[in-house]
């Protein structure tokens, strides 16, 4: 990982829990699936709704609280015969502190 850019430790985000961070102009969510942290874009791109104020189901989709649009935890796509997604980040957990590589925030570029 390049330039690491702490954003908070795990213990800030309880199992199956998610947060919103904003960091570089980008927010973002972080969701913690049995100590497994996964970040995605925090918004919707059908109707710009915040994806951390969601839910995720049984399926690992993060459920967008306005009109249930989901995205897996994981890859950021859409069931399947479904064609949205949002962008995923990649994360690094060291010490019990969450890390992203502060580049790919600055190079992100919205939909």
């Amino acid at each position: 990982m390049g330039n690491n850019l702490k954003v908070c430790s795990t213990s800030e985000i309880p199992k199956g829990e998610m947060r919103v961070f904003s960091k570089h102009g980008v927010q973002f969510l972080i969701y913690n699936k049995n100590n497994e942290f996964f970040a995605l874009y925090n918004h919707c791109p059908h109707a710009d709704g915040s994806l951390g104020e969601g839910m995720v189901n049984e399926e690992g989709y993060i459920m967008c609280p306005l009109h249930s649009w989901k995205f897996h935890h994981k890859t950021g796509k859409a069931p399947e015969g479904q064609d949205h997604s949002v962008p995923t980040f990649d994360i690094e957990v060291r010490n019990n502190e969450i890390y992203f590589d502060e580049q790919q925030l600055m190079d992100f570029d919205e939909f």
